[in-house]
């Protein structure tokens, strides 16, 4: 039989025995990832304090006064006339005893904050190898568990493959019986058919020894036929099981080698892990003790500079004490020079003010009768209160006309003429400018 027809014949077969087997070692190689446990971490805990804000009070503006007759509004109340400040020396305080301080012993103290350090020290130390042995343990039983969960796994994958193979074993079987039990029947039909051929065509013929050379060579090239096929099933069924044979031998050595694997990173894992915490409980002892000596220098520091500062504090309030004395001189005639400044500043301005209120009722309110138009509603004895800010040439800011009875026309008359009289003369000495361009210009309009 040719390689041609074995192919033919048993193509299909051999596909789908492949096909099998590449689904198979699939469905074995296949492992879901295990999630690791993860170690515990606390929680840090953040206090947060509110503030809540102060209330601002806004300042209430106080009430303008109505003025009766014409003045300058003061900015401060006029102060008393200054007298003669006599200054007084103050007697000296009695000097101060340092207070006495208990006696204590430094070196007994130390010693015993030294040895209550060691014993927390000690402490720490247990507790952190409690915690780290119930860690360990904890560890331990997770990868047990998770090796144990891991093997089942194997397991129940393996019983499946078997299944799974097997029935792809019946089921290949089944096909190949099937195909060779079709094809035994398509070659009895062509044997048939070309026999009954021959024999049609014996029967025309007359040579007996022609037909039984014929027969006899029809029944050798069928046995040889037969022969061929069942060496060829044979072989395909070798190769198959050999190739399957094969197959199982390198998927078992895939499977130990990746459990050898698997092994081996475990068995380091756990042993970099118990190199790890051996090394951080020696770093946590060392750093416990390099903190506990570095606590009792800072302590025996900390006793040596309150000392020094102890001693440094005597001294300065002793200084403090005789600066303060001077200071005190020294403020007491500066006050007593200050208030004779304050009297004779106030008393100036309150003479600027008064020459201010005379300028205004000498310049300003004439030229401003002289400039009014009497409106038809104006009556005799109207009279208004005039309010005017000014600018360092005399031109006028802003005016505002408050008048008696409330009459409309006559306000806008009063305020005509005071833009109408401006620019007005300022005065030639600064300090009583000044007393008009700081403040409002007020004074009464009463024309007849």
């Amino acid at each position: 039989m040719s390689i041609r027809e074995m192919l033919r014949r048993y193509g299909a077969v051999l596909a789908s025995l492949g096909l099998h087997a590449l689904l198979i070692f699939l469905m074995l190689n296949w492992q879901p990832e295990v999630e690791k446990p993860q170690p515990f971490q606390e929680t840090e805990i953040i206090q947060a304090t509110v503030i809540e804000g102060s209330a601002v009070t806004k300042p209430v503006p106080a009430p303008t006064e109505v003025m009766d007759e014409p003045v300058i509004e003061p900015s401060e109340p006029l102060l008393p006339e200054a007298q003669p400040t006599v200054v007084k020396e103050l007697p000296e305080p009695p000097a101060k005893t340092a207070p006495q301080m208990p006696k204590v012993d430094p070196e007994k103290i130390k010693r015993e904050e030294l040895k209550r350090q060691q014993e927390d020290a000690h402490k720490a130390r247990l507790e952190q190898d409690k915690k780290q042995k119930e860690k360990t343990l904890k560890e331990e039983a997770a990868r047990e568990k998770a090796e144990k969960a891991e093997k089942a796994e194997k397991a129940e994958k393996a019983e499946k493959a078997e299944k799974a193979e097997k029935l792809l074993k019946e089921k290949a079987d089944a096909e190949a019986k099937k195909k060779a039990d079709q094809e035994a029947k398509q070659k009895a039909e062509a044997d048939a058919r070309h026999k009954a051929e021959l024999e049609a065509k014996l029967k025309t013929e007359s040579d007996l020894k022609k037909r039984a050379e014929l027969e006899a060579k029809l029944k050798a090239d069928a046995e040889a036929k037969k022969k061929a096929e069942a060496e060829a099933k044979k072989k395909v069924e070798a190769e198959a099981k050999q190739k399957a044979e094969l197959e199982a031998k390198k998927k078992a050595e895939q499977e130990a080698k990746a459990k050898a694997d698997s092994e081996a990173k475990k068995k380091a894992e756990s042993e970099a892990k118990l190199k790890a915490d051996a090394e951080a409980k020696q770093k946590a002892e060392g750093e416990a003790k390099k903190k506990a000596d570095a606590e009792a220098k800072a302590k025996a520091d900390s006793e040596a500079k309150k000392k020094a500062e102890q001693e440094a504090k005597l001294k300065a309030e002793a200084e403090a004490k005789k600066k303060a004395e001077e200071n005190a001189r020294k403020e007491a005639l500066q006050a007593a020079l200050a208030q004779e400044e304050a009297q004779r500043q106030a008393q100036a301005k309150a003479a600027a003010e008064k020459a201010a209120q005379t300028w205004v009722n000498r310049y300003f309110r004439p030229k401003v009768e002289q400039a009014w138009l009497r409106p038809p509603s104006a009556d005799v004895g109207m009279s208004c209160k005039i309010q005017v800010r000014l600018q360092a040439d005399g031109r006028v800011s802003s005016v505002n006309a408050s008048c008696s009875g409330g009459d409309a026309a006559f306000e806008r008359s009063a305020e005509a003429a005071v833009r109408k009289a401006a620019p007005f003369p300022m005065p030639p000495d600064a300090l009583v400018a000044e007393q008009l361009l700081g403040q409002v210009v007020a004074f009464r309009f009463s024309p007849e």
